[in-house]
């Protein structure tokens, strides 16, 4: 069984290359800069809805700190340029 999976776009990009981390894929455009995440396993989040969704404040909190812990560190606001 698969387990929830999180979609998380920064931004649009044609040619991507992909970094796996723990439960982590790390999308990257061909200049390396993270354009996109995919997070595996978030039942923890209890995600409600399919398609786009918002976070609550919990959720982001929750996920930011998994990201940390895997040295990934982004503004789940979409204010990225001082991270990227």
């Amino acid at each position: 069984m698969l387990g929830e999976t999180l979609l998380i776009t920064i931004q649009n990009s044609e040619e991507v290359t992909y970094e796996d981390k723990k439960n982590i894929t790390l999308i990257k455009d061909n200049n390396g800069v993270l354009v996109g995440l995919n997070i595996f396993n978030v039942e923890n989040l209890k995600l409600e809805g399919e398609g786009s969704i918002e976070l609550s404040d919990e959720q982001k909190e929750i996920l930011s700190k998994r990201l940390e812990k895997n040295g990934i560190k982004i503004d789940l606001e979409g204010n990225n340029d001082d991270y990227l």
